[in-house]
């Protein structure tokens, strides 16, 4: 005797089938919630304050820990003439770079994978999804997504390109080099 089925969910798909186009609900009927858009890319300026937003919230956080950590960029250099100038750590720098980093890898990794959004992102009602079904990433697609930019910073402006790669993305889908390695799409809410 056969369960009776649900005609409101498809069946799944044979074995080998390919995956459902983008946009269409994933396997079994499950998608994203109803409502989100995952045809409708969030514009880059609500992407740039939900960037802006998600810096002044790593950038305290990391202040604090760099801080507490003793961990010091600029540092007094007393010269000959009585004067003191302030210079520049280089290994301070590349120790508080390194924290930043690790700092916005976390934050990330833990916000797309939980929520689908960094909480810049859903104050400017942004979000993140797979492309192939608009579900949440996974960790993995959110490792991705994150430490390709943070890797990025560490040659100059290298970072700063990685993020106005969405605006030469010949889909028009405004999707980054870290949005084609992960999979990934960042999408409207609102």
């Amino acid at each position: 005797m056969t369960e009776p089925t649900d005609p409101a969910v498809p069946p799944p798909p044979p074995y080998g089938a390919p995956p459902p186009p983008y946009g269409a609900p994933a396997y079994g009927g499950y998608g994203p919630p109803p409502g989100q858009r995952i045809n409708d890319p969030a514009p880059m300026g609500m992407r740039l304050l939900a960037r802006i937003i998600d810096l002044i919230l790593v950038g305290v956080v990391a202040g604090i820990v760099a801080a507490v950590g003793g961990l010091h960029v600029l540092h007094k250099v007393t010269n000959v003439d009585g004067t003191t100038t302030l210079n520049i750590d280089t290994a301070g720098y590349f120790k508080l770079a390194l924290v930043v980093a690790v700092i916005t890898v976390i934050y990330e990794v833990v916000m797309l994978s939980t929520w689908g959004a960094t909480l810049g992102k859903k104050a400017v009602g942004v979000r993140v999804a797979m492309l192939v079904d608009g579900s949440k990433p996974d960790a993995g697609a959110a490792f991705v997504r994150s430490i390709i930019p943070a890797v990025s910073a560490i040659i100059p402006f290298l970072q700063l390109i990685m993020y106005l790669s969405p605006f030469f993305d010949s889909t028009h889908r405004n999707r980054g080099w870290y949005d084609y390695a992960a999979k990934t799409i960042a999408v409207r809410t609102k």
